[in-house]
């Protein structure tokens, strides 16, 4: 661990993060936006762009900074009630010290009894290319309870919930991940 130039804060590496403490805050943003082509098929798909934000609280939330990357989204219905979707994409830091993998599977059931309300599986599973092999993966397992809104015009307003363990995870990681999610939905 050292000190950055004009600062006290610590650099942190995974080998250096403290395991005792809870940090609460925000990470840093990312924007996706997709293009897909039209279709009459259940099967979507789009490919698009990626640029993140240095939005984090705190030092050990941090994330890309400023960067850019792609991403590619898939999308299904099985049933009414069963739906897929996935999203695939790489993102780089434009300091040259972040590059990492994160595939979002998302698997909701829709509950019929309330129109809009879902059960599902919605996480991040990451791999961080610049750490070492045995703290390159983050893999949570949980579930997500979430409700979208009709807001008219073929908008939405989806909110959710989660909560997820981290089966693999990098030394010095969280052991649990709760997400919260306000999407707005475009036509």
């Amino acid at each position: 661990m050292g000190i950055e130039p004009g600062t006290n804060l610590p650099i942190l590496d995974n080998e250096n993060r403290p395991t005792n403490k809870s940090t609460w805050g925000l990470g840093d943003s990312i924007f996706q936006t997709f293009f897909a082509p039209h279709s009459e098929s259940d099967f979507k798909w789009g490919l698009g762009p990626q640029i993140s934000a240095p939005t984090s609280t705190d030092r050990l939330l941090q994330g890309p900074g400023w960067g850019a990357g792609a991403a590619a989204i898939i999308t299904t219905n099985f049933t009414p009630e069963l739906s897929f979707a996935g999203i695939l994409g790489n993102h780089w830091g434009f300091d040259g010290n972040f590059n990492t993998l994160t595939i979002q599977p998302m698997l909701y059931y829709n509950i019929e009894a309330v129109p809009g309300m879902a059960v599902a599986y919605n996480s991040v599973i990451s791999a961080d290319w610049e750490a070492a092999s045995k703290d390159r993966w983050t893999v949570p397992l949980g579930i997500t309870l979430s409700r979208t809104f009709d807001l008219g015009e073929g908008n939405g307003l989806d909110l959710s919930i989660g909560q997820y363990y981290n089966v693999e995870r990098p030394t010095g990681a969280a052991d649990w991940t709760t997400r919260i999610g306000i999407s707005f939905l475009f036509p």
